[in-house]
């Protein structure tokens, strides 16, 4: 309740100090709940409250709790479904997080022609529609539910987007395992 009211009383320097004296376990959850504030509020006091009664949390990384974040957002927007006889969707999942820490969702769109997209460049169309550019993280979520790298032409444009800083992206590989890599050793030479 305490950190409930300190939100809703518009004291952000207050609040903003007391995630710098938490731990990373306490800050994280604010952090997000700040990050996504007007989108999906009641489920961000229920993960900030769970999260502040919770060890393992507090023991997580940063790393570890963005990872996590960008897993959940790809799994919630998993959806196999059939759109038309023409059009499949949702058999992939990816989710990205900007440079300015936001998580950008998107999924396959499969077409009987190749005008279909993969989900981790319908995910990057959607945090450039929301006015952002910058990559840092990626996940995306294969149809038996574990994830793996993105393919060439997200790679691809993942250089375009960001080409003096595409090498410092990081792609989880193997979530269970925790196997991540950057773009620059996925991709060691790139033509660009």
């Amino acid at each position: 309740m305490k950190i409930i009211n300190y939100f809703e009383s518009d004291r952000k320097d207050h609040w903003l100090n007391e995630i710098k004296k938490a731990d990373w376990g306490a800050a994280g959850f604010l952090y997000e709940l700040l990050i996504y504030l007007g989108m999906q509020k009641t489920q961000m006091w229920d993960r900030l409250l769970a999260g502040l009664h919770t060890e393992h949390v507090s023991s997580m990384t940063k790393d570890q709790w963005q990872w996590d974040r960008l897993y959940e957002a790809a799994v919630a927007v998993k959806n196999d479904r059939k759109i038309s006889d023409y059009v499949t969707c949702g058999e992939v999942s990816a989710a990205i997080l900007s440079g300015n820490g936001r998580i950008y969702t998107g999924v396959c769109i499969d077409t009987c022609s190749t005008l279909g997209i993969c989900a981790e460049r319908n995910a990057i169309f959607n945090m450039i529609t929301n006015g952002e550019q910058e990559i840092t993280k990626v996940i995306a979520i294969l149809p038996d539910g574990s994830s793996g790298a993105p393919c060439g032409a997200c790679r691809e444009l993942m250089v375009q987007l960001m080409p003096e800083k595409y090498k410092d992206i990081e792609i989880m590989m193997d979530y269970k395992q925790e196997r991540i890599m950057t773009l620059e050793k996925l991709t060691p030479e790139w033509w660009i």
